[in-house]
Order: C-alpha cells, then sequence, then structure tokens
C-alpha cells in the first residue's frame, strides 16, 4: 500500500492579514498619540525644555537685579546695561529677537507659565514720582512735535473770528501729578498758553462755546502733542486742580435750597473750607427758556424738564490755609496755578477750563465753562448762555495737560532748574459781545 502524506499549508489567509494590519493600525496609533499628544512625550518635552529656557532667563534675570542692587550699595557701574543682558540672551538662545523686543517694549516677556520682569533697565518717571524724586511743580524738558498750526472756527467757539494756535518755542513745562489711575505722569505747561495774533486769548461764545467747549479747548491744546512721549494732550480740567489740592468732595445743595454747597479738601478732612457753588440744585425750564442745544434754531425748552446745578468754584487763598495750618501745596505749585489770575495782578493769566456746568437759580440757568480767575477754580462759573436766551462771549487763556506714557523715563524727559515765566501785559477779556438769540 503506498500511503499519501498531506503537504502542510505555510500561508496565511486574507481575513489573517486583515487583522493583522488592523493590529498594526491600532498600534501605530497609540504610540503616535503617545508620543505627540497633548500629554505625549514630545509635546512634554517641548514643554520641559520651554520650561526650562524660562528659568534660565528668571535666573539671568536675577543675577542681573543682584548685580545692579550691589551697584547701587557700592556706588559703582559694573552691572550689565538691560540691552547688554539681552544681546547675550539671545546670543545663547535663550531669547528669541521678537521676545527681545517684547522685553524692550513692554519690559517683560512670558516664556511657557514664567512671565519675567525686566523692567526698561531705566526709572520711569511714574516711579521717580512716587519715590519723591520727582515733584509737582518741577519744571522739566519736554519738548512737542512740529505740529501744525490750529484754526478753532467759529462752528467750534461760537465767535465769528477763526482763532489759531501754533507751537511756542519759549513754552516751559511742569510736573502737574499723576493720573487718577497712577500710570502716568501728567505735565502742563509752566504758564496758560496765547493764541496767535495780538489778542492772547481764547474767546468762546453762546451756546456753541459752551456745547463745543471740551473738544475746542482740547483741540487748541493738541498742538504741543509729542507722538514719542505723550499718551494724550488735551485741556487742563477742573479734576486736574482738585487732584493737585489733594483731593475735593464737593457737597452741592439739596433740591429746592438755595443754601451754599461746601466743598471738603480731602488732604485734610478734619477742617471743612466753604466754598462758593451753585445757588439751587436745578433750575426748572419754562416754555420761553432756551436749552443750549436748541438755541441755533431757536426751539424753546419743554417746560417743566430741569437744568442740573452742578456748577461749583473753590476760593484758594495760600495765605489764609498757611494760617489755618493747611499745608496743601507749596508755593511752587500755588503760582503755577493761580499766579496772575486776580485782580491785583492784573488778571493777565486767567484760563478756561473743559469742566462745563451750570449754576442753577430761582429764575434762570447759566451755562459755562470753567475757568481759573481771580485765585479761584470754578466748574461752569465762566457763563457764556442763560436759559433765558442770553448769550454772552469770554475770553480767557488756555492750558494744555500732555499724559505721558507709562514707560517714559527719566533720561528721556528730564527735571530742570526752575524757570522765569514770561509776563503778559494784556488782561483777560470779557466784552467781546452779547446779545440775545431772538434778536
Amino acid at each position: 500500500m503506498i500511503l499519501k502524506v498531506a503537504k502542510e499549508k505555510n500561508g496565511i489567509t486574507l481575513i489573517a492579514l486583515v487583522i493583522t494590519i488592523i493590529v498594526l493600525l491600532i498600534l501605530a496609533g497609540v504610540t503616535i498619540a503617545t508620543l505627540t499628544g497633548d500629554n505625549g512625550i514630545l509635546t512634554q518635552a517641548s514643554k520641559a525644555e520651554v520650561e526650562t529656557r524660562g528659568g534660565a532667563v528668571q535666573e539671568a534675570r536675577d543675577l542681573w537685579e543682584s548685580n545692579k542692587a550691589l551697584d547701587d550699595a557700592t556706588n559703582s557701574s559694573s552691572a550689565q546695561t538691560l540691552d547688554e543682558l539681552l544681546a547675550d540672551l539671545e546670543e545663547q538662545k535663550l531669547l528669541t529677537s521678537e521676545e527681545v523686543a517684547e522685553v524692550k517694549e513692554t519690559g517683560q516677556v512670558t516664556i511657557g507659565s514664567r512671565t519675567i520682569v525686566f523692567g526698561t533697565g531705566e526709572t520711569t518717571l511714574v516711579e521717580a514720582f512716587n519715590a519723591g524724586e520727582i515733584k509737582v511743580g518741577d519744571y522739566v524738558n519736554y519738548t512737542p512735535d512740529s505740529n501744525s498750526p490750529v484754526n478753532l472756527t467759529e462752528a467750534d467757539t461760537g465767535y465769528g473770528t477763526t482763532q489759531t494756535y501754533s507751537v511756542d518755542s519759549s513754552t516751559t513745562w511742569r510736573v502737574l501729578g499723576l493720573s487718577e489711575d497712577g500710570n502716568h505722569l501728567l505735565l502742563t505747561s509752566g504758564s496758560p498758553i496765547k493764541k496767535n495774533g495780538e489778542d492772547p486769548y481764547l474767546v468762546l461764545q453762546g451756546a456753541t462755546g459752551y456745547l463745543k467747549c471740551v473738544d475746542t479747548l482740547d483741540k487748541a491744546a493738541s498742538v504741543y502733542h509729542n507722538s514719542t512721549l505723550a499718551e494724550d494732550t488735551r485741556s487742563m480740567t477742573m479734576k486736574d486742580i482738585e487732584n493737585v489740592l489733594g483731593g475735593i468732595t464737593v457737597t452741592l445743595p439739596e433740591e429746592g435750597s438755595p443754601n451754599t454747597g461746601t466743598v471738603t479738601f480731602n488732604k485734610d478732612a478734619s477742617h471743612t473750607i466753604i466754598g462758593q457753588t451753585t445757588s439751587y440744585r436745578s433750575y426748572t425750564y419754562t416754555a420761553e427758556d432756551y436749552t443750549p442745544e436748541g438755541a441755533a434754531t431757536l426751539t424753546h425748552a419743554t417746560a417743566g424738564t430741569k437744568a442740573n446745578g452742578d456748577g461749583y468754584m473753590i476760593e484758594y487763598n495760600y495765605d489764609g490755609y498757611q494760617e489755618l495750618g493747611l499745608d496743601i501745596i507749596d508755593r511752587r505749585t500755588y503760582d503755577m496755578l493761580f499766579k496772575d489770575t486776580t485782580e491785583e495782578e492784573g488778571y493777565s493769566k486767567p484760563y478756561w477750563l473743559a469742566s462745563p456746568g451750570v449754576d442753577a437759580y430761582s429764575g434762570f440757568a447759566n451755562f459755562g465753562l470753567g475757568a481759573v480767575v481771580n485765585g479761584r477754580a470754578g466748574s461752569g462759573g465762566a457763563s457764556i448762555f442763560r436759559s433765558s436766551g442770553r448769550w454772552g462771549s469770554g475770553g480767557f487763556a488756555v492750558r494744555p495737560v500732555v499724559v505721558l506714557k507709562s514707560n517714559v523715563t527719566v533720561d528721556q524727559v528730564k527735571v530742570v532748574s526752575d524757570k522765569t515765566e514770561a509776563t503778559w501785559s494784556t488782561s483777560y477779556g470779557n466784552n467781546y459781545g452779547s446779545g440775545n438769540i431772538e434778536d
């Protein structure tokens, strides 16, 4: 008998091949996820590399700070400058060129989970002010751009003649204090600024002058802007005056009361000083009255509506407050804000404040701007329009305020010696004209 032996099959079936491929794909997917997922090996390695780099930069910054502190203590200058430190870190591949630029722009950089603060390498004006190294009233070397003249037309001022402002290179600049948020140093001109021409004062007239006053005053002040140093350039306001005086709380009279309100200097809150404020809290319009908004079209007010009496005035008597023991501001600061505004000084330098307000009385409401005149600072006290339809014109100087950028340093705007302010031979004008809108 011949036996036949079956040959053994060594191949694999199609099904087994498919299953094998599927298993391999699954294993590949798991491997890729392990390597590249959010928690993958490569991702974690990359994060670790960034964190390590951030730690190295932090250590270099800390060492730099220590070296600077040692320099300060020993009156030496061995520490690197900020630019030198950043150049070294970039050369060592610890900072990219983009990160170096970010440090120079913002004073800090974020690497991984770390935000590393370098500062600018120089003391900012805000830091110097907070440290007492710069004070209110100090003169500084601020220089505006060569700006084009600003023309203020009747549409801006309500007055029929175009009035022009351009940069006067002899204008001096003084420290006014910090902005309300504490992030910017404020400057103002050492003396109010003049407009071009023989008459130095900005004339504002009637309802238009009242309604447009903030924009108009800011526009006049804008000629002293510096695009590199200044965040903003605007007109001085009543709030600026109050901040310099240490903060003020104004209590207006109750509705319907003819009593004068009170003004409290917060710097010495134990002593309340009575200030001149609006006589009434509001004025109720009659059908014959006009609002400033309706004056141009001779549109009467709606009877029964009200104008809120929010105007007030602070009479600041330096010598009198010294006698009371209230050392609110020093003489230099007082002279910066109030000198040459009184009758004894010839009323030469009163200036507008971009703080419109309403003085309310029993028979009418006065609409006016803020102003510093006769040693007083007021909101709404310089009336140029009345609810009865009466208009007037007033002429005062302009006082610009420069809001410096937060990163401006003491090397960019330096404190200089006190200057002598120019004298003005002209007294302010109150008689540019008056009349009734119905005439």
